[in-house]
């Protein structure tokens, strides 16, 4: 199914996924329709377009979580920088 190859954008790990997905869609399709009497294309799309919807929905989540970091260390960088006021003195009383 070379039409459903996955986006140059995502990460090597899930462009492996989804390929590996349509390569499973691929085989199942012909094993399938070898059969005699039953034509499986709905329920092989159905099935394709589920996996595909979990890989990017994967790449969704990872493309937050990295976002989510990429503020995180920008708020810490701006910490790293402001200076400091040194340590604080301990009242005795």
């Amino acid at each position: 199914m070379a039409d459903n190859a996955p986006p140059q954008t995502w990460p090597a790990t899930l462009r492996a996924a989804a390929e590996v997905l349509n390569s499973y869609a691929d085989r199942a399709e012909v094993h399938w329709n070898a059969r005699a009497g039953w034509n499986p294309d709905a329920w092989l799309t159905w099935a394709h377009r589920g996996a595909v919807s979990l890989v990017e929905g994967r790449a969704r989540e990872v493309a937050a979580e990295q976002e989510e970091m990429a503020r995180r260390r920008a708020v810490w960088d701006r910490q790293d920088a402001e200076p400091t006021a040194g340590p604080t003195q301990r009242q005795t009383s």
